[in-house]
């Protein structure tokens, strides 16, 4: 994850490959492994739980469901959403 954040961080264009931080993985794996790059990734946020939301507020001392109610109210039209129950 932190390879992904960094090249979001320092502007990194598509075709550069991440920093994975393990060394050359190439010398000892399958010899047709490329190390991804910075367009072959998809970043996924998985919102679980809202802790405060504009006019209500902070709303931790509701239940989990209704915080999972106000999560799906104010999530953008078109994201995939699903919220646990």
């Amino acid at each position: 994850m932190s390879a992904v954040i960094t090249a979001i961080a320092e502007h990194h264009t598509p075709d550069q490959e991440l920093n994975l931080g393990v060394g050359d993985t190439r010398l000892n794996a399958d010899p047709d492994y490329e190390i991804p790059k910075v367009g072959d990734l998809e970043l996924v946020y998985f919102a679980f739980d809202v802790l405060y939301c504009g006019e209500e507020g902070c709303v931790t001392h509701k239940p989990l469901s209704v915080r999972h109610a106000l999560l799906q109210g104010i999530m953008r039209p078109g994201c995939r959403t699903t919220v646990p129950v």
